[in-house]
């Protein structure tokens, strides 16, 4: 143990803190009242408890008249430990100070207790402290809260990370984690800097570390000399194996990353550690039902309960994650501690049979309810466990029972697409497939059936889509399924059939096979079928230029999903719907406002939907001459598309950023952008309606007669030498710049009346004070995409900033004196 008492001025801080600020606020206001006595810092080991503790006595010792005095808990604690902490509690020095009744009375002292959790008896010595002396007030940092009346916790986490895959070294170092990371990397290493060819490892390092300082310390200090890409590839071996060598003068315990969760992980009870150990069998995030289902093998409730007490304690502890209310998860670092403690290779085993048992029951429901109403949300959520279900299915393919395998490939149909692995999927069931032919026992049609539809969906999503193989596939299911009496297989091929047909440009073709769906559908009775098929027969009619006919198809298949009661599928439905030229004047169509729909797809977590919403608004915009809120909403598009994965709509708001461009008199960048899509233009062309390339063509004719074939065909083949990354961040950079264009003065004219939903909840959050950072996160959106948000209500409601937007808002009733939407 060591002790350590100081009066007045801490000594200058060697480094600075990053990103926690908010915190040091929050503690800073506690220690400012008279009545929060014991105010305790707590979080998982690593994350900077100490140094938070030390900058917030600092920094109150320079703000008011305080002594400030600290003990250290930390490292291993001999049996004099608690009387050393009395004493330096009641005023003495560490050796033999003066006596507490020699001490100047009044005089506020600030005890700064650290590492409070090693010892369970320095909570009582510090409530002593506090009932018996008015002037002591403590500051304490623990893993977990040291359970004292009057006790104020503050918890902090690890530090805020970049969004997934996040290439502009400008929004990557908006991270604090990233903050942090560089700057301990530029401490022994002058020369490095976050440029766009090293952002996007280190966004990723940041992030498979979880945004823990302490990892982050120890990983900068290894990229000095190997490098961040070196560092990254170890970390996603083994962080506990890469994560080592902490600075000489750190306590023993943060010297590596092992040693601290070590440390934290000896404190726990028994079973406490053996809940932490069962936890790693989940590869991601878990609920508290999963957890029971996988884990329990004793239906006693006081078990049940016991083990709801122990998940608590490591949520406090920070060794498990709370990712959302109803989800929770096991830092990779804690996952790979945990398995090695298992002590028997068999329990283990039995473990992970009952994850991979639980899992392939989950998928299975899925696939068997998918076409009924209200199934569309439970394919959804494959997406949140996927990877449990991924494996999940790599143990099924290891255990060599390959028509499991393929039954279960099947069923995660929905899953291949969410997460963007559909060629990888399709080429792995055709192998299980051919494999399986070498053996004795034949599949059952349903399963050879099912397995061929899904091979030619997931081409049809897929950048490899071979488009003669697909309709093999396809016109061999079909005869399976009509030689088997299998309706329900007969329209799900024809469904299939009906996308491929599309998106290989024969829309009449996929109008002849959804008329044939749409028949068997009427025979089975199966309202949810009909919806789908005439959703279907919609997009068709309105590729072909039939509007009349896709109007009325697409009004009555929204129609049947309001009537289902299914969410996902009244969105889907709805923007087919909103897609067809005239439907917003027809008065039985009640197409809701782009805002709104945006806000019912991010409620449902329907990233598709989203994204489909956003490039309509970017058109929408676009041709209503609004080129900075058109190039808003493509940004945003393309963030889903990241996020999600999912390639084709990057094309398509690469399509619409191409019209932005060129409109905004953007040429060299937009020329440049069309060249990168030459390779995607084909296909496009075949499935988007014939207005869109209109004005596509249009402008880049126009542009070409402007500058002339040798100043157009400069950008155009510049472009082409592109490859898809070198055009997805030339094209997040085009979009933010016409962006944050600000507004004409023409556009200045109060709109206030079509302020939408979505603007109108952030409004109700500015009015309340609420910082971009307070909106984004209460709303669920990234900072960036309010700040556009606040740039439209400005717009709308002619004002240049906040306080002018609430004054004109209140004026013109659209809030209330209480700040509340009207």
């Amino acid at each position: 143990m060591s002790v350590r008492a100081t009066a007045g001025l801490l000594p200058v801080a060697r480094v600075p803190l990053v990103g926690r600020e908010i915190e040091i606020g929050q503690v800073l206001d506690l220690l400012k009242r008279g009545d929060a006595r014991l105010v305790t810092i707590v979080g998982a080991g690593g994350v900077g408890k100490s140094v938070l503790a030390e900058e917030a006595a600092r920094r109150l010792a320079a703000a008011e008249p305080v002594s400030v005095h600290t003990v250290s808990l930390q490292g291993r604690i001999g049996p004099g430990a608690v009387d050393m902490l009395r004493a330096t509690l009641d005023g003495e020095s560490a050796t033999a100070g003066p006596a507490p009744s020699l001490r100047p009375q009044g005089r506020r002292r600030l005890v700064v207790v650290d590492g409070a959790e090693a010892r369970s008896d320095a909570a009582l010595a510090v409530a002593d402290a506090i009932d018996g002396d008015a002037d002591v007030t403590v500051l304490a940092t623990s893993i977990t809260p040291m359970r004292v009346r009057g006790e104020h916790v503050v918890r902090l986490a690890s530090l805020g990370l970049p969004r997934p895959g996040e290439r502009d070294p400008v929004l990557a170092s908006e991270s604090p984690a990233v903050q942090l990371f560089c700057d301990r990397l530029t401490d022994v290493d002058a020369s490095f800097t976050l440029t766009d060819q090293n952002a996007e490892a280190v966004a990723e390092l940041c992030t498979q570390v979880g945004g823990l300082p302490l990892a982050l310390e120890l990983a900068a200090a290894r990229a000095a000399s190997l490098g961040v890409d070196a560092v990254l590839d170890l970390i996603r071996d083994s962080a506990l194996t890469a994560l080592t060598r902490g600075c000489a003068d750190a306590d023993v315990r943060h010297r590596s990353l092992r040693d601290t969760i070590a440390w934290s992980y000896d404190l726990l009870e028994p079973s406490q550690q053996s809940l932490v150990q069962h936890l790693a069998v989940f590869a991601g995030s878990f609920r508290w039902e999963t957890l029971v289902e996988v884990i329990s093998t004793d239906d006693d409730a006081s078990s049940v309960a016991r083990m709801a007490d122990d998940l608590h304690v490591l949520v406090a502890a920070g060794m498990v994650t709370r990712v959302v209310p109803d989800r929770y998860a096991l830092p990779a670092e804690v996952r790979e501690f945990a398995t090695e403690q298992f002590t028997e290779a068999s329990d283990l085993g039995a473990l992970r049979a009952r994850h991979t048992t639980f899992f392939r029951r989950i998928a299975a429901d899925v696939a068997a309810r998918r076409y009924m109403f209200g199934a569309t949300g439970r394919g959804r959520e494959l997406v949140q466990d996927r990877r449990e279900l991924l494996a999940a299915f790599d143990a099924v393919v290891a255990s060599g029972d390959t028509r499991a395998a393929i039954e279960f490939a099947v069923d995660l149909e929905p899953l291949w697409v969410g997460v963007g692995a559909t060629a990888t999927a399709a080429r792995r069931i055709e192998e299980l497939l051919v494999a399986n032919r070498g053996r004795d026992s034949a599949l059952p049609a349903e399963i050879v059936i099912r397995a061929l539809i899904v091979i030619a969906a997931l081409r049809l999503w897929s950048r490899e889509p071979e488009p003669a193989v697909q309709r093999v596939r396809l016109e061999e299911a079909a005869t399976l399924a009509s030689a088997a009496q299998r309706p329900d297989l007969v329209l799900h091929t024809a469904e299939t059939a009906a996308q491929v047909l599309l998106a290989y440009g024969d829309p009449d073709a996929a109008r002849s096979t959804c008329d044939d769906a749409l028949r068997v559908a009427e025979d089975i009775g199966s309202a949810c079928w009909r919806m789908r098929m005439l959703s279907w027969r919609a997009i068709a009619a309105n590729t072909t230029g039939d509007a009349t006919r896709a109007l009325e198809d697409a009004i009555e298949s929204r129609d049947i999903a309001r009537t289902g009661g299914d969410d996902h599928d009244l969105l889907m439905t709805t923007i087919v719907l909103a897609r067809v030229p005239g439907a917003s004047e027809d008065p039985r169509s009640q197409i809701p406002a782009a805002d709104d729909l945006l806000v019912m797809a991010h409620r449902l977590g329907d990233a598709l939907a989203e994204g489909l919403v956003l490039v309509s608004a970017g058109i929408q915009s676009s041709v209503a001459g609004d080129l900075s809120g058109a190039a808003r909403h493509v940004s945003e598009a393309l963030d889903v598309a990241r996020r999600a994965d999912l390639w084709w709509l990057e094309e398509l708001s690469l399509l619409v950023l191409v019209t932005i461009a060129l409109g905004a008199e953007e040429s060299d960048e937009g020329l440049h952008l069309h060249g990168a899509l030459h390779n995607a233009l084909p296909v496009l062309r075949k499935t988007l309606s014939v207005d869109v390339f209109l004005v596509y063509d249009a402008l880049v004719a126009a542009t070409e007669e402007a500058l002339g074939p040798t100043a157009f065909a400069r950008p155009v083949e510049g472009g082409r030498l592109w490859n898809w990354h070198e055009a997805l961040v030339a094209a997040e950079r085009l979009a933010a710049r016409i962006g944050a264009r600000e507004p004409t003065p023409d556009s200045l004219e109060p709109t206030s009346n079509r302020l939408s939903t979505r603007e109108r909840e952030v409004l109700e959050l500015i009015a309340a004070g609420g910082s971009n950072k307070d909106v984004a996160a209460a709303l669920q959106l990234r900072p960036r995409t309010v700040m556009h948000y606040t740039s439209s209500i400005y717009r709308k409601l002619g004002v240049r900033g906040r306080a002018e937007a609430v004054a004109v808002a209140l004026q013109t009733g659209l809030l209330a004196p209480n700040g509340r939407p009207r």
